[in-house]
């Protein structure tokens, strides 16, 4: 039986690398600007997240402490593409990918290249947010933007 899981083990880490480094290779599509928007969105849902008594800025802890906030992050990403809320689902794939890459240990590669790109949004992300609350009315909390999670900074 331990060869079965071990097989299992291995296919879902190939899934999982296989959907970040397609997430990677989409972000390396995205201007600056659009960069700027996403990293804007993506710094406010890590300060809602935090209303709940999670860090996201260190992702290794989260598998133990909140076993249960990966599966409903993932439902919420499902809940955005279906609603067609692309940068509600891009922002919170951002943190489902940041904590899928601490485990296993070959997804932190990975990781490191998904925050080098957002880093390209990271001076912007501030004067993003002012652009989407005079376009939409939603004021967004950029504080700390340019922070990358603990192990992921490459």
């Amino acid at each position: 039986m331990g060869w079965i899981n071990s097989l299992l083990e291995k296919k879902v880490a190939a899934h999982k690398a296989a959907e970040l480094q397609s997430f990677v290779a989409s972000l390396r599509t995205l201007t600056d600007s659009e960069m700027a928007e996403l990293v804007a969105y993506a710094t406010h849902t890590r300060h809602l997240v935090e209303r709940l008594g999670v860090d996201l800025l260190v992702p290794n802890d989260i598998y133990i402490t909140h076993p249960a906030l990966l599966p409903e992050l993932i439902k919420k990403v499902n809940t955005f593409q279906t609603q067609g809320n692309v940068i509600a689902a891009t922002s919170m794939m951002v943190w489902t990918h940041t904590i899928r890459a601490t485990t296993p240990p070959d997804l932190k590669q990975l990781g490191c290249a998904m925050w080098q790109e957002l880093a390209r949004g990271f001076a912007g992300a501030t004067m993003a947010a002012g652009s989407i609350a005079l376009r939409t009315g939603q004021e967004l909390d950029t504080r700390g933007a340019g922070k990358v999670p603990f192990s992921l900074d490459g």
